[in-house]
């Protein structure tokens, strides 16, 4: 079982070099109109420092990047060295990867000030989060007042068969594509266990998010949570 900080760094240093491609398996590709879906509602203007949280390999950053042009910055921040470097080879090749810096850290103590960027964001990294309203906690101290935060994150679908696709079909593509199954099966235990996106939402304005919209697509298997940090 994978469970606790440790073991979900770990889990994230064995799936690193395949992690782009059980990704695109598991969603056919779904994940990338996702984040595209997510970044046009959040907005961000030319200019801005956006941190992204969770980054993983950089997909979410870089997308941002070409939003926030050569005038803005990106910070993509993760727990996992190896997720890290794959980022950075994305952005070596990417129109605007110059803008962004990616830096080891932990969601749960972001070594970045307070009131510093004007949006951060978390792609499928909130539901690995040991402490989800600590984590939340961290995110809105380092935005600045009248900031964004938004969540993309997997939840249980409404409809009955995609349910039954993840508790099946992705433990069944992680034994047959993936070097490490345990991973793909405590990714579908772990949106299960994920909080309801009314709790989430809840969560967020308790971390200091004077609104939470929420956002569902695909029939509720993924969740944009948009909310702005108080004045």
């Amino acid at each position: 079982m994978i469970e606790g900080e440790g073991s979900i760094q770990s889990m994230f240093t064995r799936v690193a070099s395949r992690y782009d491609l059980l990704n695109n398996l598991m969603s056919l590709g779904a994940h990338k109109r996702w984040r595209q879906a997510a970044v046009n509602m959040l907005r961000p203007r030319p200019g801005d420092l956006v941190v992204d949280v969770a980054t993983g390999t950089g997909d979410m950053a870089l997308l941002l990047a070409g939003r926030v042009g050569p005038e803005g910055g990106v910070v993509g921040v993760d727990f996992c060295p190896e997720m890290l470097a794959i980022a950075r080879r994305k952005a070596s090749s990417h129109p605007q990867g110059h803008i962004c810096s990616f830096i080891e850290g932990n969601a749960l103590g972001l070594d970045l000030p307070d009131d510093y960027a004007d949006c951060v964001t978390i792609a499928f990294g909130l539901r690995n989060l040991t402490d989800i309203a600590r984590g939340l906690g961290e995110m809105v101290r380092i935005l600045k007042p009248g900031g964004k935060l938004l969540s993309l994150e997997l939840s249980v679908p409404q409809p009955s068969w995609l349910q039954s696709y993840l508790m099946r079909g992705i433990p069944w593509l992680g034994r047959r594509f993936s070097s490490h199954p345990p991973a793909y099966e405590y990714l579908a235990s772990s949106i299960f266990n994920h909080p309801p996106p009314e709790e989430i939402a809840r969560l967020g304005k308790e971390a200091g998010l004077a609104a939470v919209d929420c956002h569902q697509l695909y029939g509720g298997l993924a969740v944009i949570h948009l909310g702005r940090k108080g004045s």
